[in-house]
């Protein structure tokens, strides 16, 4: 029996082209109304109508499927990424870990939270935000810290600043939305945990390690938190990288 072809593959080809042309031109023109490199980046955690509908038109389209995880986490979140992940021939379902520095330490263990019967340890060095009630000392150094780095720019005079210039207001509101404690998933961490930072973080508090070692089970989370250091500990990254992969190894 004939097939019947309703495009050629070169009208075919031409007509995939000529959509990505069209999100790519959509895409500049929506960049140029944002400042802040943190847009392009992460979307500063918040998306219109217009973007949400493009992004998913593309999705249905099927790129996700020929992009990969980056892609996937569009249609699917965080949970299309750590089954993308589980799916490939050479990783051991039952031997899955995550490790996250920064506000990857904030992203491993909402992974953890989302799929806990997936994930069998993690290790998050920093992260932020766990829970919502930042003290007044706390606050003032988040947003010094935070509009210190907001001076940055990229190219020339007047370029795009960093990160954008922040607030008590959008601290609370960021906080509300998106604390592993607003999203109920302090209680769903269910595996082991270990989590380093420094005392001296004006980006993610050493209360929200504090926060997790006051709930789950005993046992299950620990953590070591350096005096007089910064975020992420960086100036003990000697001791504690080592430390923490071998944790990390001995748990899965």
């Amino acid at each position: 029996m004939d097939k019947t072809y309703f495009l050629t593959q070169s009208t075919s080809l031409t007509i995939v082209i000529t959509i990505s042309l069209i999100f790519l031109i959509l895409g500049i023109y929506h960049s140029n109304k944002f400042q802040g490199l943190n847009n392009y980046l992460t979307a500063n955690r918040n998306i219109g109508t217009f973007s949400l509908t493009t992004s998913l038109i593309a999705s249905a389209l099927g790129a996700w499927i020929l992009f990969g995880p980056a892609s996937a986490a569009t249609w699917g979140g965080i949970g299309a990424v750590i089954g993308y992940l589980m799916e490939r021939p050479e990783v051991d379902q039952s031997r899955v870990g995550a490790f996250g520095i920064s506000r990857g330490g904030y992203s491993v263990l909402q992974l953890a939270g989302t799929a806990p019967e997936k994930v069998k340890a993690v290790i998050a060095i920093a992260g932020h935000p766990f829970h919502n009630e930042p003290s007044e000392e706390e606050m003032k150094e988040i947003l010094k810290t935070r509009n210190e780095r907001a001076k940055f720019r990229f190219g020339q005079e007047g370029g795009p600043t960093w990160v954008p210039k922040w607030s008590a207001e959008k601290e609370i509101a960021m906080s509300k939305d998106w604390s592993l404690e607003s999203l109920g998933l302090v209680e769903k961490i269910n595996m082991p945990v270990l989590m380093i930072n420094g005392d001296q973080d004006g980006l993610a508090p050493a209360s929200n390690i504090y926060f997790m070692l006051q709930s789950g089970k005993p046992g299950l989370r620990s953590a070591k938190i350096y005096k007089n250091s910064g975020h992420c500990a960086f100036d003990h990254q000697l001791e504690w990288g080592p430390i923490a992969f071998e944790w990390l190894a001995e748990k899965l």
